[in-house]
């Protein structure tokens, strides 16, 4: 872009710096600032870093206007013809003082040094420079900006640091060649990036170029450096005398002339090299300027393409731009008549519609009226219904509810009677009471859904299938705890029994079935939830405290084992094994004995003798226990009015699992354990047998265990035995055999217990 003949000064007498072209308008909302359209010329007056600079336009208004709004296109000073600046986003700054001088680009001298060094003269690097800065400009040139259409629109560029250009219309349009197809946005921004592209390349070619030619010069520099190092030891080796160092061999003239004629070869050898190095590194310079001149000249040519079809397309807009006015014209018209008859039309169906809604509007309110006087009448219907049956049916209920809760207060005094006569009966007989206890499945030891082979029929009564679940056997008892009978509701059924020692009667309660059927939780419990043993021991200290008024009580308790057919006391630090003396009393000498006076005593008591126990495992059980355990409490009390005492004695016991050698699958030890245990309750068997069928002689001393028993199987004692057994079809035979032993003992009658009362001395 060429420069024009220009006035220095303005209107206003100030000097210009230089004239810039609008690129995009400016519509100010003051006066202080100049209303912009594009294209327009304005001559800049002064420049600021703000961005804000001061401007004359044509008509000699003067404000201020955004820089980045505008872009240099002639300086009031002469340039190059082709040579100018960008100025977008940046202050230019300029002397009115140095008008006449021409300003001359620093890199732009040292670009013409390297070129006239390099034999480079014929290349115009102002055209060379100012073809790329019309490379730059030409992306704002190639599609020209024009008024709004509804093809493609362009948003103008805004910086968050200048002012913001109005929001207008403006945009910039792309219209149909005559072959048919649109140049659309894309293909341009294309077409520019590939410009750019090769513009960019061209500069690195230039820096390459560079950088070559400054290798090239020093190589020259080395090589004229050579060449004189080599002239000057040349004429120092002509002037200086051929002395020979002393105490070193000398050498002729002719030795010296070839030796230095030698050193000349290879002085011109290696001038010769740097020559032909330094030649080819220019033609290679000279085909690089000529290859970038031709790039140029190529993309120069396409920019001028561009431009005519700019020109083509820029009259086919402006066709098109007429089609479619009168397009649109034809549209509203039409669009003008079809509302025109469409609103008659709405008319007309409103008015009829609107006649034809009132009419069914007041048939609605006359519907809905009905409707509600026929809903509060079903509604009053219905409340009176629901009156009348609750009224029905709460008498009823009532009635029936007396009823029943007459008839079970009536069941409950006729079974708490008959319990009251069954166990005066039970007194008077002398009768072992024998309790079913059945054990809750246990998944870790029966698996998940075991078949069962127990059914309770009632309170006293349970039947028993075997194991194919064909045979059915009927089995009573004094009572049966079924599956989910709990520890309180063992122990309300035993504490009478037990607690009656403190009036001076001997009891004993064991535990019998076979191994993992519940007999040590039954008698001892655990930690959480407490057995016979510690509920008897606690409820007898409370009847203590009850009577101390009245008696005074002393309580000694022992706890004993018989393993093997030995009886040990387990509260000795050695576990001293004993003898039973049998005479009119059994009596066990040297038996250590621990008087208590408190539950806590009790518990460190039995904690003790528990540690001691025997306890080995087997195919059953892993911890069971292999011995009987007997724990026995002494009671004396002395009556403070009469000076009676009474004396008491209860044996609590726990007895070794009663299962089948076979089914224990044990050698060696664990065999002879079972041997002895087995042989010891068939000992027990059999004199519950010979109880039973009141012979005459009963065998007491066949083991330990019934010598032990022998003063409370013998008669006046009171005796409770609890059957354990489990209720799965896998133990049935075991639990058969166990039940068998029970109603064994259920036949024997031992007499009427008597009281242990002498007078106090």
């Amino acid at each position: 872009m060429s420069t024009t003949e220009t006035s220095n000064t303005t209107m206003s007498g100030r000097p210009a710096m230089f004239i810039v072209e609008v690129l995009y308008p400016f519509f100010p909302s003051d006066k202080q600032h100049l209303t912009l359209s594009q294209y327009e010329k304005i001559k800049v007056i002064e420049t600021h870093k703000s961005d804000w600079w001061i401007g004359e336009k044509a008509n000699g208004e003067v404000g201020l206007f955004p820089a980045n709004y505008v872009r240099r296109v002639q300086d009031m000073v002469e340039e190059s013809p082709r040579r100018r600046e960008k100025t977008f986003n940046k202050p230019v700054t300029f002397d009115p003082k140095k008008t006449n001088t021409k300003t001359v680009d620093p890199q732009l001298q040292k670009r013409k040094e390297i070129a006239s060094q390099l034999g480079l003269g014929t290349v115009d690097w102002d055209e060379l420079m100012s073809d790329e800065d019309e490379e730059i400009e030409s992306d704002d040139d190639i599609v020209p900006e024009k008024k709004p259409s509804p093809m493609v629109t362009k948003t103008q560029p805004s910086s968050s640091n200048s002012p913001q250009p109005v929001a207008t219309n403006q945009t910039i349009t792309t219209a149909m060649p005559a072959g048919g197809k649109f140049v659309t946005e894309e293909a341009y921004e294309k077409k520019k990036k590939d410009l750019q592209e090769a513009l960019q390349k061209q500069m690195e070619d230039q820096m390459i170029k560079q950088k070559q030619m400054e290798e090239i010069k020093k190589l020259k520099e080395e090589l004229l450096k050579t060449k004189t190092e080599a002239s000057k030891g040349g004429e120092e080796k002509s002037t200086t005398p051929r002395t020979t160092p002393r105490g070193s061999p000398g050498l002729s003239n002719q030795e010296v002339q070839q030796l230095m004629q030698k050193q000349q070869a290879d002085f011109e050898k290696k001038q010769k090299e740097m020559e032909k190095e330094y030649e080819t590194k220019i033609k290679q310079a000279a085909e690089k300027s000529s290859s970038n001149s031709t790039a140029t000249t190529d993309m120069q040519k396409t920019i001028e393409k561009l431009k005519q079809k700019n020109t083509q397309l820029e009259g086919q807009v402006v066709t098109l731009d007429k089609s479619l006015t009168d397009v649109k014209q034809k549209y509203n018209t039409d669009v003008r008549d079809l509302s025109q008859r469409l609103k008659e039309q709405k008319d007309g169906s409103i008015k009829h519609m609107s006649t034809k809604v009132i009419r069914m509007k007041k048939q609605v309110q006359a519907i809905k009226f009905e409707n509600g006087f026929l809903k509060k009448e079903a509604q009053d219907m219905q409340k009176e219904f629901l009156n009348a049956v609750q009224l029905i049916s709460s008498k009823a209920m009532k009635k029936l509810l007396d009823g029943y809760k007459d008839l079970e207060d009536q069941y409950k005094k006729e079974v708490k009677e008959r319990r009251v006569l069954y166990n005066q009966l039970q007194d008077l007989k002398g009768n072992i009471r024998v309790n079913l206890r059945i054990r809750p499945i246990i998944p870790e030891q029966d698996g998940q859904n075991p078949e069962t082979c127990i059914d309770t029929v009632d309170e006293r009564e349970i039947k028993v299938s075997d194991k194919e679940g064909k045979k059915i056997q009927k089995f009573e008892f004094d009572n049966v705890f079924g599956i989910n009978s709990t520890q309180e509701q063992v122990f309300e059924d035993v504490k009478p029994l037990a607690t009656s020692i403190l009036d001076g009667y001997n009891v004993c309660i064991f535990a019998y079935g076979q191994t993992g059927s519940g007999k040590t939780y039954t008698m001892e419990g655990s930690p959480s939830n407490r057995g016979v043993n510690y509920r008897t021991l606690d409820e007898l200290f409370a009847m203590v405290k009850e009577r101390k008024g009245e008696y005074n009580y002393e309580v000694e308790v022992a706890v004993m084992e018989i393993y093997n057919e030995t009886l040990f006391d387990l509260l000795s630090k050695e576990k001293t094994k004993l003898d039973i003396m049998l005479s009119n009393k059994v009596a066990i000498p040297g038996l250590t004995k621990y008087k208590v006076s408190s539950s806590d005593d009790v518990r460190r008591v039995l904690s003790q003798g528990y540690d001691n126990r025997a306890v080995g495992n087997n195919n059953i059980n892993a911890h069971s226990s292999r011995s009987h355990c007997i724990v026995s409490v002494f009671t004396e009390g002395i009556n403070t009015y009469t000076n009676q005492k009474v004396s008491g004695k209860l044996h609590l016991i726990d007895l070794a699992g009663s299962e089948r050698l076979k089914r224990t699958d044990v050698k060696g030890d664990r065999l002879k354990e079972a041997q002895s245990i087995n042989s010891s309750l068939s000992s027990l068997g059999e004199v519950i047998s010979a109880l039973a069928t009141k012979k005459s002689h009963i065998p007491f001393r066949n083991s330990k265990l019934t010598s032990l028993l022998q003063d409370s199987l013998g008669g006046n004692s009171k005796i409770l035995m609890f059957v354990n057994v489990s209720p799965t079809s896998e133990s049935c035979p075991e639990t058969l055999c166990s039940l068998g032993f029970a109603q064994r003992a259920r036949k024997v009658e031992i007499g009427k217990a008597e009281k242990n009362v002498t007078a106090s001395k």
